[in-house]
C-alpha cells in the first residue's frame, strides 16, 4: 500500500471513529433529556473512549456528573474541556456551578469571573457569581452582581429574588421589599417570593403587619401545606398580641414539619408570652433536641428558667448561648451574672459583669450590679468606685446614689452617706418614687433584671435560594 493510500485509509478510519463518537454523544444527549443521567454518562464515556478530545462529550458529561452530585468528576471534565477550548465562557460558567455546589466558593467565583471576562453580557454569569458571594456572606458583593444581572436583563426574576435576600441580610428592608415586589410582578404566584415578602413586612412591623398577613394568606391559598407561611403568619399574630391565633399557626407548622426547631421555638416564645411557662419549656426542650447549637433557643429558654427562678438551669442556658453564639454577647453575660448573683455566687457574677464592662465601659447595668455584688462581699471601696462611675454616666440615677450611700454608711463615712441618701431621696421624689431610696433605708438596691427577650424568629438562614443550572451543548 502506497503512503497516499495509507493516508486515505487513515482519514477514513478517523472519520468513522468521529462519526461513531457523534452517535454515542447523541445517544447520551437523548438519555439526558429523559433525565437518565447515568445512561447519558455511559454514552458520553463511550464517545470519549473513541475520541478523547470530543469537547461536547466532555462538557455534557460534566453536566451529567453535576446533576448526580459527582462534583469532582464534573469539575475534572470541565477542566479537560477548558484545556481543549480555553475561550469557551460557558465551560467556566458550568465549572463555577459545580465548584459552588461542592462548597468551594472562592474557586467558583474565579470561574464565574473568567466566564465574565470572556463574555460579559450574560446576566446569568453575574447572577451565579453573586450567588457564590451570598454563600460566603459577602452580601455587598452579591448585591453588586445581582444588580449587574438586572441591568443586563430587567426580567431576571432570580436576580431580583436573591438580591432581596441580601438586602435583608444587610438590614435594608425597604430595598428587600421592593425587590420581592418586582420578583412577584414577574411571577405572580411564586410561593417563595410571596412568603419572603411577608417575612420582610413582618420584620418592618407597623402598618406593614397587615400586608404581611395578606402575603401569608395568599401563599396558603396557593398551598395549604406550606409550613413556613403558617409560621410566618404566627409571627404576625404574635406581633398583634393575638397569641391564641399564633399558637394555632405555629402548631399547624409543627404538624406539617415537626423536625423544624424554629417552629417549636416560636411556639415556646408564644406560650411564654401567655404566661404558660411549663408548656413553653417543653417546646424549648424539643427545639433544642432538634437544634442543639442554636444560641437563640438557649437564650430564650434561659429567660423562662430565670422567670421561674430556676437560676442554675438559666446559667446553663446562658453558658450554652455564649458557647454557640457570639463570644462577646453583652446581654448574655449580664443575664448569666444576674443569675449567679441571685444564687449568692457573687465572685462569678463579678467576673461576668467585668467582662461586660471590658466590652462596654459605660454599661450602667453591669457597673451598677457589679457594685452590688462587691457590696455583698463587703468590698466597699470597689463598690463605691462602680456606683460613682454610674453617677458620672447618669447623674440622675437615684439607685446609684442610694447604694453608694449604703456603702459609705458601712465604712463609717456618715457625712458622705447622708449626702448620697439626700440626693437619692430628692431624685426619687422628682421621679415619682419607686426606687430603693423611697423604701426602708436598710434595704439595699437589687440587681436590675434586664433580660434579653429574643422573640420568635423565622429562620432566615433556612430560606430557599434560587440558583441556575448549567448549560449544555
Amino acid at each position: 500500500m502506497t503512503p497516499s493510500n495509507q493516508t486515505v485509509q487513515l482519514t477514513q478510519e478517523q472519520q468513522q471513529r468521529k462519526q461513531q463518537a457523534e452517535v454515542y454523544h447523541s445517544q447520551g444527549y437523548a438519555s439526558r433529556k429523559q433525565g437518565d443521567y447515568l445512561n447519558a454518562i455511559n454514552f458520553y464515556s463511550k464517545a470519549l473512549e473513541i475520541l478523547p478530545t470530543h469537547f461536547k462529550a466532555l462538557f455534557n458529561r460534566g453536566f451529567a456528573f453535576d446533576k448526580i452530585g459527582e462534583f469532582d468528576r464534573a469539575i475534572q471534565d470541565y477542566s479537560t474541556a477548558i484545556s481543549i477550548d480555553p475561550n469557551n465562557a460557558f465551560t467556566y460558567y458550568n465549572k463555577g456551578i459545580s465548584l459552588d455546589r461542592k462548597g468551594d466558593f472562592d474557586e467558583a467565583i474565579r470561574s464565574f469571573t473568567k466566564a465574565i471576562e470572556l463574555e460579559g453580557t450574560k446576566a446569568d454569569f453575574y447572577h451565579n457569581r453573586g450567588f457564590a458571594y451570598r454563600k460566603k456572606r459577602e452580601y455587598q458583593s452579591a448585591i453588586m452582581d445581582y444588580s449587574r444581572a438586572i441591568q443586563l436583563d430587567g426580567q431576571h426574576f432570580k436576580a431580583y429574588y436573591n438580591r432581596a435576600f441580601c438586602w435583608d441580610k444587610v438590614g435594608k428592608l425597604e430595598e428587600a421589599e421592593r425587590d420581592y415586589i418586582k420578583a412577584i410582578a414577574l411571577q405572580q404566584n411564586n410561593i417563595s417570593a410571596l412568603h419572603h415578602l411577608g417575612t420582610i413586612r413582618e420584620k418592618m412591623g407597623g402598618e406593614r403587619l397587615g400586608q404581611a398577613l395578606d402575603n401569608f394568606n395568599q401563599v396558603l391559598e396557593l398551598d395549604k401545606t406550606y409550613a413556613p407561611s403558617y409560621n410566618g403568619r404566627g409571627l404576625v399574630w404574635d406581633r398583634f398580641f393575638n397569641f391564641e391565633e399564633a399558637i394555632k399557626d405555629f402548631s399547624k407548622a409543627i404538624e406539617l414539619d415537626n423536625q423544624n426547631a424554629v417552629y417549636w421555638h416560636n411556639r415556646a416564645c408564644c406560650f411564654r408570652n401567655m404566661g404558660q411557662m411549663e408548656r413553653s419549656l417543653e417546646d424549648f426542650d424539643k427545639a433544642i433536641s432538634l437544634d442543639s447549637q442554636n444560641s437563640i433557643i438557649y437564650s430564650n429558654r434561659g429567660l423562662v428558667n430565670r422567670k421561674m427562678e430556676r437560676f442554675e438551669r438559666a446559667i446553663d442556658d446562658y453558658t450554652n448561648e455564649l458557647r454557640f453564639g457570639p463570644q462577646n454577647n453583652i446581654k448574655s453575660f449580664n443575664n448569666r451574672a444576674y443569675c449567679f448573683a441571685k444564687l449568692g455566687q457573687y465572685q462569678e457574677a463579678i467576673k461576668d459583669y467585668s467582662r461586660v464592662i471590658s466590652l462596654d465601659p459605660e454599661n450602667i447595668h453591669a457597673l451598677h450590679n457589679r457594685g452590688i455584688s462587691y457590696e455583698r462581699l463587703a468590698m466597699y471601696k470597689e463598690a463605691i468606685r462602680d456606683f460613682t462611675r454610674v453617677i458620672e454616666i447618669d447623674a440622675d440615677n437615684a439607685n446609684a446614689y442610694f447604694n453608694r450611700g449604703c456603702c459609705y454608711d458601712s465604712v463609717g463615712e456618715l457625712d458622705l452617706a447622708i449626702s448620697d441618701y439626700s440626693v437619692a431621696l430628692e431624685l426619687d421624689m422628682r421621679n415619682g418614687g419607686g426606687t430603693a431610696a423611697g423604701s426602708n433605708r436598710n434595704v439595699k438596691g437589687e440587681e436590675d433584671e434586664s433580660a434579653v427577650e429574643n422573640n420568635c424568629e423565622e429562620g432566615a438562614e433556612s430560606r430557599d435560594q434560587i440558583g441556575y443550572e448549567g448549560n449544555e451543548y
